[in-house]
Order: structure tokens, then C-alpha cells, then sequence
């Protein structure tokens, strides 16, 4: 098992959540088990690691194939019925997501829920532990990139001395800048909890795409605006005294793979985001300087520096490390491009798909995954800190409909000259 691997599998055995990743993909009905049991053949073939368990101790795991695997323990049909409603809906999702995997099998399951929406709905999900793929993996396992040879190859051809060319002062300077940051204050970081709690909401990719070219930067620097922004009047509205600038952890794809076997290509990146509610042009200008000082698409790898120390670490060091990463930053966001193509799963059509990314010491985590043009945008929140999370999806939403909607036409001079 790959150093990372054994990191995310470490968290995994702390807590389900702290290190699985949810798909949730609303299909065109009607529900097909028996073409969903031969998809997922195929998908094994296509990526064996689906058939392997976790094998040695909890300080030195590896992977071994399951000697009993069987389909069927991995894929459960669940009929919701036409008379549960929104309640009963979340309460099965939340017990499915926060459910413990089997020690002794492969620590994936997925579920094919018919009765969602009303009632006609059919919704695939796909809960799978961290420790055998990350986002971009799972993508390309559902639309078909990733073959029985392996993962598909990278579009970027590596340097041989890892891309962008930094010496080790530099390298250790941010891993120290990250690692050592000041606790934030008490009463606007509170101690985390186990709970959790889940929002979704759909936004047109298109408005985003545009104002990030018009601004030079990308579609990521818009989320992280909108984050910050919605941040700061969720905090405003609850009296709370915001700070001048918002921590954000961003997951960034490895440009080089680790390592051929591994299932973890990203790393975090700690990017200081403008609190202030300044001008929008500006304040997407000021979040692109913060990602690129941060190492733009390749920043100091510190998730492989704290892999390669989770060898010699007791576990609950380990995770103490994490979480006591997490409670220094503000939010967490990643974003997954799955294509404009459609995907189909069980001969159904994917209608929407959205991602539950883990959370681990932050109050949020913001999961953004395009598709065929559109943004599924997923929270998962710890309710100890973000108390009313209906409100704050609603100031996210909002946020992005400002920020896409005032930024000037391409040509215009407010705001200053385009950089």
C-alpha cells in the first residue's frame, strides 16, 4: 500500500467519514438491477483493486485479495417507496455514508435506490474508502478512462525534477508555513465533532468558465471566492467577528503520479483568501495571487511528507496531526472535472452526479464536480461549527450568482487592467 494510501486508510479506521468518498448519481429510470450487477463486473475487471481487503496491522496495512469477494455483499437494491419524503431520504443517506465498512471485506459498497424525488427517482451511490481511489480516480472509473492496464496517462509530461523547479528551502518553507499556523480564535473555530451534515444544489458552469477567463484565472478560483464570501455573511449574520482573510485547504491534482499502484495522486495546498467584500474583479484577482504564491498547480506536497511520516507515527498521533491541520483553516474545497460526455451506469443514464468529499478538522468541505455543463456543488459540514447549514448553501448560492453575474465583459476597464 502506498504511503498516502496508508494515511487515508489510518483515518478510515479513526472514523468512516474522515476518509470515505460518496458518489451520488441520479439515474434515468427505471431502476435495472441486473444491468447495474453487469456494469459493476465490468468494473471490477477494469480496476482489480475493487476485489482486494485491507491485510496486516493497523500500523503497517497492505492489500490482499479477498479471498470470499462476492458481488453481491458490495451492491444492495433499496426501495425507498412513494410515501418517504426529504426526511427519510436524508436520514438513509446519512446512515449509508457514515456506516463502517467491514474489516474483513473490500471497503467499497454501492446502492441502488429507487423511490427518490418524488417518488420515480433512481439514484446510484457509490461509497468507497479514500484508501483505494481519490476523486479523479473514481471519475474516470465511471466514465470508462480508467482500464484494466491502469489508470489513464497523465496530460502533463513530468519533469524529472517533480515540475516546477523550487529549491528545498523554498519547499520546506511552505510545508513549514502550513504545518506551524496559529490556532484560529476560539469562539469562531469551535472543537470539532463527529456529526455531520449534507446540502445540495446545482449551479450552470458556463457563467463561471466565462468570468474565470475573463479575470485570468480558473473556475477553482471562482468556488474559493464564493466560499470566502459566503463564509464571511454567514459569520456577519450570526454576529460573529470575521477575520481579514479566510484559510483555505484546496485539493490539487498531482501533475506527476506517485507511484504506478497508488490510489492517491493530490496533495493540499493552504491558500489565504480576502475576508473583505471587496470589488468582485479585485477580489478573484487577489484569490488568483494567493493560489499562485500557494504553488499554483503544484504546490509543496505536504500530504507526502505526512505520509512518508505515518510509517513511523502511532495512529493517534497521526490523526491528531490531521485534525490539528484542519482547525487552522476555514473551509476545504476540491474540484472535480468529469466532462461534457455522458456517462452511463447500469445502461442508465446519469442525470446528475455529485461527490461527498470527507471532512476532516474544518467545518466544511465544498465538493464542486461539473458535468455535461453543469456544477453539482455538495457541503458536508461539521454542525458543531456551521449550525444553520440550509443558510449557509444559501449564501454559497448566492455568492456564485453575484460573483459570475458583476464581473465586467471581457474589454472593460473596471476594476483595473486585465493582468
Amino acid at each position: 500500500m502506498a504511503p498516502l494510501d496508508q494515511l487515508m486508510w489510518k483515518l478510515q479506521c479513526d472514523a468512516p467519514h474522515q476518509a470515505t468518498v460518496t458518489v451520488l448519481a441520479y439515474l434515468e429510470p427505471p431502476a435495472d438491477l441486473a444491468r447495474l450487477t453487469s456494469w459493476h463486473e465490468k468494473l471490477i475487471r477494469d480496476y482489480p483493486r475493487l476485489t482486494h481487503r485491507v491485510g496486516g496491522s493497523a500500523h503497517r496495512p497492505y492489500w490482499e485479495t479477498d479471498p470470499h469477494f462476492a458481488l453481491e455483499d458490495h451492491l444492495v437494491h433499496i426501495g425507498l417507496g412513494k410515501e418517504a419524503g426529504e426526511k427519510a431520504f436524508s436520514r438513509l443517506l446519512h446512515s449509508l455514508v457514515n456506516t463502517s465498512f467491514p474489516a474483513d471485506r473490500a471497503p467499497w459498497q454501492a446502492y441502488l435506490i429507487d423511490g427518490v424525488q418524488g417518488g420515480d427517482g433512481v439514484l446510484y451511490i457509490l461509497k468507497i474508502s479514500h484508501a483505494l481511489a481519490d476523486g479523479l480516480q473514481i471519475a474516470g472509473l465511471l466514465n470508462g478512462r480508467i482500464k484494466a492496464g491502469g489508470p489513464p496517462p497523465s496530460k502533463h509530461v513530468p519533469d524529472p525534477r517533480g515540475g516546477l523547479r523550487r529549491d528545498r528551502v523554498t519547499l520546506w518553507r511552505q510545508w513549514g508555513t502550513t504545518l506551524l499556523l496559529p490556532a484560529r480564535p476560539r469562539k469562531r473555530a469551535p472543537a470539532p465533532s463527529r456529526a455531520r451534515r449534507y446540502a445540495f444544489f446545482t449551479a450552470d458552469l458556463e457563467p463561471m468558465q466565462r468570468t474565470a477567463k475573463i479575470t485570468g484565472g480558473t473556475v477553482n478560483d471562482v468556488l474559493l471566492c464564493a466560499i470566502a464570501r459566503a463564509t464571511g455573511r454567514y459569520l456577519a449574520v450570526r454576529d460573529a467577528t470575521g477575520p481579514s482573510a479566510f484559510r483555505a485547504l484546496s485539493l490539487v491534482a498531482l501533475r506527476r503520479p506517485r507511484a504506478p499502484h497508488a490510489a492517491n495522486h493530490f496533495t493540499l495546498a493552504s491558500i489565504t483568501v480576502p475576508a473583505q467584500q471587496t470589488e468582485t474583479t479585485a477580489a478573484l484577482r487577489a484569490v488568483r495571487a494567493a493560489v499562485t504564491a500557494a504553488g499554483g498547480p503544484q504546490p509543496a506536497d505536504i500530504l507526502s511528507l505526512a505520509a512518508k511520516a505515518a510509517r513511523y507515527l502511532p495512529a493517534p498521533l497521526l490523526i491528531s496531526g490531521i485534525k490539528h491541520l484542519g482547525r487552522r483553516h476555514d473551509f476545504m474545497a476540491t474540484n472535480v472535472p468529469v466532462g461534457k460526455d455522458p456517462i452511463t451506469i447500469g445502461g442508465r443514464r446519469v442525470q446528475a452526479l455529485f461527490g461527498v468529499a470527507p471532512l476532516a478538522g474544518t467545518p466544511v468541505i465544498t465538493t464542486f464536480v461539473s458535468y455535461r455543463g453543469t456544477c453539482h456543488i455538495s457541503l458536508n459540514a461539521d454542525p458543531a461549527a456551521i449550525t444553520d447549514l440550509p443558510a449557509f448553501t444559501d449564501q454559497l448560492r448566492t455568492a456564485l450568482h453575484e460573483i459570475t453575474a458583476e464581473t465586467p465583459a471581457r474589454g472593460s476597464t473596471q476594476g483595473g487592467p486585465r493582468r
